[in-house]
C-alpha cells in the first residue's frame, strides 16, 4: 500500500508546494519540517506581521501592534469566564479590552468629565488621566491578587506594611510575614503604566515591555533602601496594554511553581497571570468608561 500510495503524494506535492509559496509569497518549510502545520503557518503570520508594522502610520499604532504582539498581554483571554474564580468579565469590560487590543473606537468624541480634556475615540486618555477613577480600582484588585497568590503558595502577608523605615516614611504595597528566598521576606510594590501615554509612547513604539521596565527601575529607585533593610524588593509593573515588567514576570513564575508543588495544578502560573491580566483589563475598562457622564435614568 505504501509503495502505492508514496509516488502519489510525492508528484502532487510539488504543485501543492508552488502554490503555497506563489500565494503565500513566501519561502516553503524544509523538507524534514513540513510535516508540522506551525511550519507552514508560522512564515505568513511573520508576513502578515512585517506588513502591518509598515502599515502603521504612527508611534501608538506601532506601540499598540507590539503590545498585542506580546504573549502577557493576550493572557486574559485564554481565561474560563468564571464568577466564583474572579475570571468573569462584564460585556462593557471586554467591548472596551477588544477595542483598545485592536486599535479600533471605543467612544465617541468628548470631554473628560474628570478633567475636561478632549477624549478621542480611541478612549486613551482614561489610561494616564491623573483623575481617572480606574486607576485605583486597578491597583487595589493587582495588589488582592499578588497577595492572594503568595497566601495559596504558603507565605502569609500583609498589606501597606507601617514601619519599614521611619526615616523614609515610605509604604510599600505589601510584604511576606516570613522568608521567602534566601533567609529573607519580600517586599513589593505595584503600578501601571499607560503603553499609549505621550510620555511613553516613543520607547513602547519600539520594544513592547519597555514601559514596564521603565516603571520597575523607577520603584527600585523609589525603595532602594528596603535591600538594605535585609528584605528582598520586587518592582511590580505591568502596562496597560498587558505587557509584565521582567520583575513582575519572575514573581509570577515563581508564586505560579510554588503553588504547583502544594496543589499538583500545573496550569498554576498560566491561572495567575491570567487573574493579574484581568485586573488589568477591568481596570482599563473603569479608566476609559469613567471619562463619559454617567447617564440620567429620567
Amino acid at each position: 500500500m505504501s509503495e502505492i500510495y508514496q509516488p502519489a503524494t510525492v508528484e502532487l506535492l510539488g504543485p501543492v508546494v508552488r502554490q503555497w509559496t506563489d500565494r503565500s509569497k513566501c519561502e516553503p518549510p524544509a523538507e524534514e519540517n513540513r510535516k508540522f502545520q506551525r511550519a507552514w503557518d508560522r512564515p505568513v503570520i511573520d508576513s502578515v506581521l512585517s506588513a502591518l508594522l509598515l502599515a502603521a502610520t504612527n508611534e501608538t499604532d506601532k506601540a499598540v501592534l507590539l503590545a498585542a504582539l506580546h504573549r502577557d498581554s493576550g493572557a486574559w483571554l485564554n481565561a474560563l469566564p468564571a464568577p466564583n474564580l474572579r475570571t468573569f468579565l462584564r460585556d462593557e469590560e471586554v467591548r472596551v479590552g477588544v477595542a483598545l487590543r485592536f486599535g479600533l473606537p471605543v467612544v465617541e468624541e468628548h470631554d473628560c468629565v474628570n478633567c475636561g480634556s478632549h477624549v478621542e475615540t480611541n478612549g486613551h486618555h482614561g489610561l494616564s488621566c491623573s483623575s481617572s477613577k480606574g486607576r485605583w480600582s486597578r491597583h487595589v484588585e493587582m495588589n488582592n491578587e499578588i497577595k492572594r497568590g503568595l497566601e495559596t503558595a504558603g507565605y502569609p502577608c500583609k498589606s501597606e506594611p507601617s514601619g519599614l523605615s521611619d526615616l523614609h516614611g515610605k509604604r510599600p504595597d505589601g510584604m511576606t510575614l516570613i522568608p521567602v528566598r534566601d533567609g529573607k521576606a519580600v517586599v513589593w510594590d505595584a503600578t501601571c503604566w499607560d503603553t499609549v501615554a505621550v510620555s511613553h509612547v516613543n520607547a513602547s513604539s519600539r520594544k513592547a515591555g519597555s514601559v514596564a521596565q521603565m516603571a520597575e527601575n523607577s520603584k527600585r529607585g523609589k525603595y532602594d533602601f528596603v535591600e538594605e533593610l535585609g528584605y528582598l524588593f520586587y518592582p511590580l509593573a505591568v502596562e496597560t496594554f498587558g505587557t509584565f515588567g521582567v520583575s513582575f514576570a519572575e514573581l509570577i513564575r515563581f508564586v505560579g511553581r510554588k503553588i504547583r508543588e502544594l496543589t499538583g495544578e500545573p496550569r498554576s502560573t498560566a491561572f495567575l497571570r491570567q487573574r493579574l491580566s484581568l485586573a488589568v483589563v477591568r481596570g482599563n475598562a473603569a479608566a476609559v468608561l469613567g471619562t463619559l457622564r454617567a447617564r440620567s435614568n429620567s
